[in-house]
């Protein structure tokens, strides 16, 4: 993925904080159920890797999020408190003071992607054994997230947009692949960093006003158990 790419690792570990030594975390409001400020929250935390891609004095970042397990992005978890994570990193690195990757940052995405290979199993035995795991390992690896409609930064990421590294593929006539496409224009990506921290200043202030009810969101017999 990366010997065919144009978005070279910039960072590894990039921690986003408060201290000097971290991507500066902007200040989200916490606003009460009334419209009232309550104060601020700051947003800390690591970045596995971070990689850009400059064109026309802009530059577009693209965050990763290495995963042992498998992981399926959808956008309209956001609103429910969910998937909240690499958004909230890619809204700091997009607004921060600190500027770590230039003046004109545009947020290119953010991906999933799985670090485990698949285990050898009984459908792999036989003559085309090696075949078979070969093209197991095509597709194993591939990254779930959500990246954004520019068809040079697409390319940029997946040379002729296949759909083999990043979640957008196009079809025959040059349109995406809805089945399997996970786009956003820049404009919607923006606003959805925003309801990130929107939703993550809100659930911030419940917690800051004693809402701490022991209601998980998978409703199990015994809430305390499941913990």
């Amino acid at each position: 993925e990366i010997g065919q790419s144009d978005f070279v690792p910039a960072d590894f570990e990039v921690n986003i904080g408060m201290s000097d030594d971290c991507i500066k975390s902007p200040s989200i409001d916490l606003v009460d159920e009334n419209g009232e400020k309550r104060g601020q929250l700051s947003i800390v935390g690591q970045v596995d890797r971070a990689d850009i891609y400059k064109k026309d004095g802009k530059t577009y970042v693209r965050i990763i999020d290495y995963k042992t397990g498998t992981k399926h992005f959808r956008k309209e978890d956001v609103a429910y408190g969910f998937n909240l994570q690499m958004l909230l990193y890619l809204y700091c690195i997009s607004l921060s003071e600190t500027k770590r990757y230039g003046e004109n940052v545009v947020p290119a995405g953010v991906l999933y992607i799985p670090v485990r290979k698949p285990e050898i199993k009984d459908a792999f035995l036989g003559d085309d054994m090696e075949t078979k795991y070969k093209n197991t390992l095509e597709t194993s690896f591939k990254g779930d997230g959500l990246v954004i409609d520019d068809l040079d930064v697409l390319e940029a990421m997946d040379k002729g947009i296949t759909g083999r590294f990043v979640p957008a593929k196009l079809t025959k006539n040059g349109e995406f692949d809805k089945r399997f496409s996970k786009v956003e224009s820049l404009e919607e990506m923006g606003s959805l960093l925003k309801k990130a921290a929107r939703v993550s200043g809100k659930l911030a202030s419940l917690m800051c006003s004693g809402n701490i009810e022991v209601n998980p969101y998978k409703q199990v017999a015994s809430p305390c158990s499941y913990c």
